[in-house]
């Protein structure tokens, strides 16, 4: 069996259990493909980093908002309201068990610290800014007693163990029994057991059509505001806008499998996009201006624009193993799209 060591920078990277790469090297664990092998320093600053994001994160500003809206006088408001400070109450405290389950249906092996650790070693690695000590790091005591003890694992256990991790510092430490290895190489290679379904799930997954409706929802969500087409077709009056005929186009070359967990497979899509935006707005070419009013007018006060945009976004989609329950699981990586992305993704016709 394949021993692993999960970093705290990879946890964090895949929203420590919400990821797809992390839901795949749990499901692996839990079937006994991989170990996970997970030092008590580990588990302590990882647990810490996510009581943090409870912290930052626990819906105080969202529960403030309604507080101060029109919903809180309304019986119901105040019902959700209290429900939701309940809630937050007991946020921190429900993730950090459903964290620690995940843990333990993965059968993670914790291991502690050893009493004998080689500490000199570990100071003379500070001292010659050996990894995973540098010039930029050095405080990073943490991590070299985590490599420290699985080497002390390995080297009792007679394994070898590989180093997944974010930070760069880990891809330059040399040992016997640790190795190095990019996490996300390792969930490809886990994956690519089942790449003999791709060619049925990709299939199923561009020809279904909430999968389609989502996505053109998105766009229309996004693409909703008259200033991008006043940038656009650089004008400044916009008198009415109506975004339709928002078309997909996706090949099988298009997508990745990248996860696998539960009996579901989760796909990365790059669809092309084509959105047309009909806008209606003044002649430019027939305005003039007048004196007395200080002000411009317009001989024809409404002439229609047609804009198309055509723009690359990645979308993570799941179905399961039957090729069935089509869902999405984010579109761009759950960020907005930038005003500057929209703007220059569209181009002009019937206008200047």
């Amino acid at each position: 069996m394949l021993n692993i060591f999960v970093d705290t920078s990879v946890f964090e990277k895949e929203d420590f259990y919400n990821g797809t790469r992390i839901k795949t090297l749990f499901s692996a664990a839990s079937m006994g493909r991989v170990k996970i092998i997970m030092p008590d320093l580990t588990e302590y600053e990882v647990f810490k980093h996510l009581e943090k994001k409870c912290d930052e994160h626990d819906g105080s500003n969202a529960i403030h908002k309604l507080e101060n809206s029109l919903v809180s006088d309304l019986p119901k408001g105040k019902t959700i309201i209290k429900e939701l400070h309940e809630l937050k109450a007991t946020l921190k405290e429900n993730i950090l068990k459903m964290f620690s389950k995940e843990l333990k249906d993965a059968r993670v092996l914790k291991i502690k610290t050893p009493k004998d650790i080689d500490v000199l070693k570990i100071i003379d690695n500070y001292k010659r800014l050996e990894p995973p000590f540098s010039e930029k790091k050095r405080d990073e005591f943490p991590d070299a007693f985590v490599l420290e003890t699985l080497e002390y694992w390995c080297e009792k256990n007679k394994e070898d163990c590989l180093l997944l991790s974010v930070d760069g510092d880990f891809k330059h430490y040399e040992s016997e029994r640790l190795t190095y290895k990019d996490y996300e190489v390792l969930v490809q290679e886990l994956v690519d057991e089942k790449e003999m379904l791709f060619t049925k799930m990709a299939s199923e997954v561009l020809e279904d059509s909430l999968f389609v409706s989502q996505i053109r929802d998105w766009i229309i969500d996004q693409f909703d505001c008259e200033i991008y087409f006043s940038a656009a077709l650089q004008i400044e009056d916009i008198n009415d806008y109506r975004i339709k005929d928002v078309e997909l186009y996706a090949e099988k070359e298009d997508m990745d499998l990248i996860g696998m967990y539960d009996d579901v497979f989760v796909f990365e899509v790059w669809p092309r996009i084509t959105t047309k935006i009909e806008v209606d707005h003044p002649d430019y070419d027939t305005a003039y201006y007048d004196n007395e009013d200080q002000k411009y007018y317009f001989i024809d006060e409404n002439v229609k624009s047609t804009l198309t945009s055509e723009i690359d976004i990645p979308v993570e989609v799941s179905i399961d193993e039957n090729g069935n329950f089509v869902e999405v699981v984010s579109i761009n990586k759950r960020k907005k799209l930038g005003s500057q992305d929209i703007v220059s993704s569209m181009s002009t016709k019937g206008y200047w």
